[in-house]
């Protein structure tokens, strides 16, 4: 049935978009160096829809839906409310949009990600190019910075805000908010999110534990469960020292102490 094909056959114009010709980005800790960027004229799809897809709807054929993670920040999390949203559609707890509905949300949606700098930037080549002419050793690579800081929540509160409106539709057990009101728990999300990216970001390549140090390795107390408030547990010992058993193995130097969280522990001796 040709409304199965659902990416294979879309013409090279569905592949492509176009802001409303007095688009203006709203303003951000960029804006004093770049300007109005003005947006090419062709746009490319963001990457956080599938082409003809409007959540887990397909748009020309409702009947079809699929579950996927794309560029996913919590994909287990995502695809379990993508199924509960399926459910939600199969059984009439909510309705099915209109096709027109679904277009015109998934091109507000596109709008939206226009705003936002780490999301523009992957659609926009002119963006693109304006953000790449910035030049190593600029201020927004410095993830302590609060422009950066300002940029990166900007983006986790997004992400986090398309996580509970789905949440809302689907009918699903744990409430985030709204995606333009998160309650209290959706803003306890988005700093885990924000400790997430410290985690990848700051780390030091010249630092005396770069040899073991990983995204893993990081402080596990500030990251709290939402529901309890109880704090991850910290590794046992650096992450590249487990097996997988997570059982320990020998140190990679003969005498070491290294910090896991806010305890010094002494590395196993080889």
């Amino acid at each position: 049935h040709p409304d199965l094909q659902m990416v294979k056959d879309l013409d090279n114009d569905d592949c492509f978009w176009n802001v409303p010709a007095d688009f203006s980005m709203r303003a951000n800790p960029f804006t004093p160096e770049l300007g109005d960027i003005v947006p090419s004229e062709e746009l490319d799809l963001s990457g956080n829809i599938m082409p003809g897809v409007y959540r887990v709807l397909q748009i020309a054929n409702p009947n079809m839906m699929y579950m996927f993670d794309l560029n996913a920040e919590y994909p287990l999390l995502e695809l379990d409310v993508a199924a509960w949203l399926c459910l939600a559609y199969i059984t009439g707890e909510t309705a099915v949009p209109s096709k027109g509905e679904m277009e015109r949300a998934v091109e507000e949606q596109m709008l939206e990600e226009m705003h936002i700098p780490y999301l523009r930037w992957c659609m926009d080549m002119n963006y693109f190019e304006a953000l790449n002419e910035l030049g190593d050793n600029h201020w927004s690579d410095d993830y302590s910075d609060t422009r950066t800081v300002e940029m990166n929540k900007q983006y986790a509160r997004y992400y986090t805000g398309v996580l509970a409106q789905d949440m809302r539709t689907a009918k699903y057990p744990l409430d985030l908010g709204t995606q333009n009101a998160l309650n209290e728990k959706g803003e306890q999300h988005v700093q885990i999110e924000m400790l997430n990216l410290f985690a990848r970001h700051l780390l030091n390549s010249h630092s005396r534990d770069a040899q073991w140090r990983t995204f893993r390795d990081v402080d596990a107390a500030p990251f709290k469960s939402i529901h309890t408030g109880q704090s991850a547990a910290p590794l046992p010992t650096p992450w590249i020292q487990l097996d997988r058993q997570w059982t320990v193995q020998k140190s990679l130097n003969k005498s070491s102490d290294t910090i896991l969280g806010n305890k010094k522990k002494k590395t196993p001796q080889s």
